[in-house]
């Protein structure tokens, strides 16, 4: 065990704190980059190119979740990130021209190497999951690399899409989460053919943003 590795997991209790960042539909190195993603995932990695025309209709808000440069550990996590998946080495840049449909001025100068993502929808195939007119938007299309995820990460990202929701211009009343069915959950020979252990089962509450914003 290297240095490196010891003072790492001496600091595997330190708050894990993250940034999120637009993915960038038009970008081939950000598309590849979520399929890469994707097929680590273990499922819709065949949906990419219709959630570029969602993303750039405002109807989804794919993130990539980047770890904070205040985490300590930061450089030591994305090591153990691209040792699994040596060809997301590579960082990629800001470069969403929009997102949810309105323009943004992206740092374009600003690299990063994404260790998951998440997306907060505007619309979703089950209507009561996502709803615009009545400030109801659906967390989904959440992933987040399956060797960072005893850190904190997901938590962090969820209280960060969260926070999100409740600016201008969502001004969200309520979140809904979308996840694997429970069914997926114990298919455990899928999980084998994909070469992961099945995913733990846990419940994340979320309280309605707006009493929390009072």
């Amino acid at each position: 065990m290297t240095e490196d590795t010891v003072q790492f997991a001496q600091k595997r209790n330190v708050s894990a704190g993250v940034r999120l960042i637009p993915w960038d539909p038009e970008n081939a190195e950000h598309t590849d980059r979520l399929h890469s993603q994707r097929v680590a995932c273990g499922w819709n990695s065949d949906m990419i190119q219709k959630w570029r025309g969602l993303q750039r209709e405002g109807k989804k808000a794919i993130h990539w979740i980047v770890l904070s440069e205040d985490d300590p550990t930061s450089d030591a996590k994305i090591a153990q990130h691209v040792s699994q998946w040596p060809e997301e080495r590579n960082p990629l840049f800001d470069t969403a021209a929009s997102l949810r449909g309105v323009p943004r001025v992206p740092s374009r100068s600003l690299s990063f190497v994404p260790i998951g993502h998440i997306s907060l929808d505007s619309e979703n195939r089950e209507p009561t999951l996502a709803n615009e007119r009545e400030h109801l938007y659906c967390i989904t299309t959440f992933f987040i690399s399956p060797t960072l995820q005893s850190y904190g990460i997901g938590r962090a990202a969820m209280d960060a899409i969260e926070s999100m929701s409740l600016g201008a211009p969502l001004h969200a009343k309520a979140l809904a989460i979308s996840t694997v069915a429970k069914e997926h959950h114990y298919d455990t020979e899928k999980w084998i053919a994909y070469g992961r252990d099945p995913p733990k089962v846990c419940e994340y509450a979320l309280a309605n943003p707006r009493e929390d914003a009072n």
